[in-house]
């Protein structure tokens, strides 16, 4: 008998509200920069992800990590990431591992996964779906496969 776990799939659409200002922001500049394009400025941020828009949207993970300013000559945010599922649907400890460039459109990588994504391998698309006064929201369609590996036993001594 094969007892490989099996590759699963995610295909999850989540919204990421991206808020740098006002009161409830949730992103914080740790180092300034006066350079170019502010080169080398670099933020930390915790952007909440739900599964809809509006006051009945559920919380499901959030995007906790940082973003910098790579770009001498042209601005271009690195981001790299840990998307955290705080949904009580995924176990504990579940998060997606993800890194790419620019917050507002285009792709991001992921490149692993721990809890209920193991060996996580796929790509968020994002686009932008409304400006806020004080930031803006992104839609990500989550597209990733991952084995689910059974929870670790440690030998006892």
């Amino acid at each position: 008998m094969d007892s490989t776990p099996a590759k699963k799939e995610l295909n999850l659409r989540l919204f990421m509200y991206h808020t740098p200002l006002g009161p409830n922001k949730n992103q914080t500049t740790v180092i300034q920069s006066s350079a170019p394009n502010s080169f080398g400025c670099v933020a930390i941020n915790d952007w909440p992800c739900y599964d809809g828009l509006g006051t009945n949207a559920k919380l499901i993970a959030r995007a906790q990590g940082m973003h910098l300013q790579a770009g001498v000559k042209e601005g271009r945010w690195y981001n790299s990431l840990n998307l955290e599922f705080e949904d009580p649907k995924y176990k504990k400890g579940s998060a997606l591992q993800v890194m790419g460039t620019v917050v507002e459109s285009g792709e991001w990588s992921i490149l692993g996964g721990t809890g209920e994504f193991t060996l996580a391998e796929g790509v968020i698309y994002k686009r932008f779906v409304e400006q806020r006064s004080d930031g803006n929201i992104m839609e990500l369609n989550i597209r990733a496969f991952y084995t689910a590996l059974p929870d670790h036993k440690w030998p006892s001594n």
